[in-house]
């Protein structure tokens, strides 16, 4: 058997289910010895292990902000 984990993040405009691109500023925690880091990624992306995940902000000018 096969263990998954939904973890793809895909942005929708609600007015026409179209797939939008959006930036997202992703935190992460660090691992042992490891300080925790910030990156970038555009929607529609795959985000890191729900263990490390620490924070998704949604940053663009063009849609209202979600974390």
């Amino acid at each position: 058997m096969l263990a998954t984990e939904a973890r793809c993040v895909e942005a929708v405009d609600v007015d026409t289910w179209e797939p939008v691109y959006v930036p997202l500023h992703i935190t992460v925690a660090g691992d042992a010895g490891h300080s925790q880091g910030t990156f970038q990624r555009v929607t529609p992306c795959l985000l890191p292990e729900r263990g490390s995940l620490l924070r998704v902000v949604m940053s663009s000018p063009r849609y209202w902000p979600q974390v």
